[in-house]
């Protein structure tokens, strides 16, 4: 393995260290907001057996589609990310209609999405074109969750500071999904170089490690609902305890 891999494999697990350890500080107060922190951990956590197995991908030209599942089950794992959030924010009044029901229906429904590289896998298609195929799929997984995610987010936030924040984490999706692209667009045009090349794997360590940081900045800036300042009309009429 290069230096990059190892740098690339340092991050990943770091990145879901810190958002599994997040989760575990909410998990008493806020239990929707740690277990959508616990899938965001997942989501990096499938990824370190993608980047370990690089250094073998250019002698098991095969195991490059195999190894491609791993993105795949990240993505579906970011848009299950975003379900427990629309629960915070429905149990925080917000009414799920429109696109907005729309948007939770898929993300209930995720876990489904898990069997697309399998169908991919047994149909009759050259290894370069599944990989693409795989490839554009983990592309319109992660844009799905990035949005779905951010959407969430955005009504969770209120404030000047928290949606500062907010924004911090919009401009990251924006480049992650950027990086994404230009590696899908550099295959087609070296298809037989499987491994992901060095400058990508640099930029996919930056990108998570920023993606990580604005999200789990947003997601722990969000007050529980023992932080909210009490109800005067409740407090007024309260039995007091002898």
């Amino acid at each position: 393995m290069t230096p990059y891999d190892n740098l690339a494999l340092v991050v990943v697990g770091l990145c879901a260290l810190a958002a599994n350890e997040c989760a575990v500080l909410r998990v008493q107060t806020l239990p929707r907001l740690a277990a959508a922190m616990r899938f965001f951990a997942l989501a990096w956590a499938v990824l370190l057996p993608f980047y370990a197995l690089q250094p073998y991908l250019k002698s098991l030209h095969d195991l490059g589609v195999v190894a491609e599942f791993l993105p795949t089950y990240s993505g579906v794992l970011l848009l299950l990310t975003a379900e427990p959030l629309w629960r915070e924010a429905s149990h925080r009044g917000v009414t799920m209609g429109g696109a907005l029901r729309w948007m939770n229906y898929v993300t209930e429904r995720a876990l489904y999405l898990l069997v697309l590289p399998h169908a991919i896998l047994f149909a009759q298609l050259g290894p370069n074109e599944q990989l693409i195929i795989l490839r554009l799929v983990d592309l319109v997984l992660g844009v799905a969750g990035f949005v779905f995610i951010g959407v969430a987010l955005r009504m969770l936030t209120s404030g000047f500071w928290r949606r500062s924040l907010w924004w911090g984490f919009v401009p990251v999706a924006i480049v992650y999904t950027g990086a994404h692209t230009w590696w899908i667009v550099d295959f087609i045009q070296h298809p037989n170089d499987t491994v992901v090349k060095t400058g990508f794997v640099i930029a996919f360590a930056i990108c998570k490690l920023a993606l990580s940081i604005t999200f789990l900045a947003v997601v722990m800036s969000v007050r529980s609902s023992e932080d909210a300042p009490p109800d005067k009309g409740k407090a007024a009429t309260a039995t007091p305890h002898n």
